[in-house]
């Protein structure tokens, strides 16, 4: 049996960060890519509409 009053010598823990578990705040490349088209197409379109309408 052990004795209680012998204590284990303390373990360090590691520094742990709140945020270690967190994904990255910036976009992928991809995304980034396909958010810019999706804008570039709305603007087209809209242009077209309002050219084939004649405001």
């Amino acid at each position: 049996m052990t004795d209680p009053a012998v204590q284990s010598p303390a373990v360090a823990k590691p520094e742990v960060s709140i945020n270690d578990n967190l994904p990255t705040s910036s976009p992928s490349p991809r995304s980034t890519l396909i958010g810019f088209a999706c804008v570039v197409g709305v603007i087209t379109l809209f242009t077209l509409y309002t050219q084939l309408i004649g405001f």
